[in-house]
């Protein structure tokens, strides 16, 4: 039994209303009725939280939940999403999961023979707003799997791409 602190943790409000995590290093304390630290776990970035700061907590809670196989790319605000240098067969492929069926979109690496490194495409996507044009970009690796398509309005919060944690 417990209180929840937060530490360096800032946290947004998903579509969905879910409190996610958007800090890189951040920890979930459990203090006691006296103030003492009685445990300090790391939180993952993308990670949903399940109680806030202040949330007064019993033994075997659930705190959060988080993919442990993929770290998710999350956009802080609202647009909508424009491939960059994304290209089918030359940086973008479409794999089949054999076990589920589902097909995934995923970015591949791409070198033109007789090109220039610094002119090999950069896979990108790229987030436009109503007021300033330009939002956000998040640059792809190679091995990330898309989840919104081109031209697809998002809200903050939203997950964009999940990149393998292998």
């Amino acid at each position: 039994d417990g209180t929840i602190e937060l530490r360096d943790m800032p946290t947004l409000i998903d579509p969905s209303g879910k409190r996610i995590s958007m800090a890189r290093n951040a920890d979930l304390a459990i203090m006691d009725s006296e103030g003492r630290e009685r445990a300090a776990h790391k939180i993952p970035y993308g990670a949903t939280l399940l109680v806030e700061h202040g949330t007064k907590i019993t033994k075997g809670q659930r705190l959060a939940e988080w993919d442990p196989f993929t770290m998710p790319v999350i956009t802080e605000q609202p647009g909508v999403v424009r491939y960059q240098d994304l290209v089918d067969g030359k940086t973008l492929t479409e794999v089949v999961d054999e076990a589920t069926g589902i097909a995934q979109r995923v970015v591949i690496e791409y070198r033109s023979a007789g090109r220039a490194k610094k002119e090999d495409l950069q896979p990108r996507l790229t987030l436009l707003d109503d007021q300033s044009g330009e939002a956000a970009r998040y640059l792809l690796a190679v091995g990330t799997m898309l989840s919104v398509e081109d031209g697809q309005t998002v809200q903050a919060g939203d997950v964009l791409a999940r990149v393998s944690r292998e």
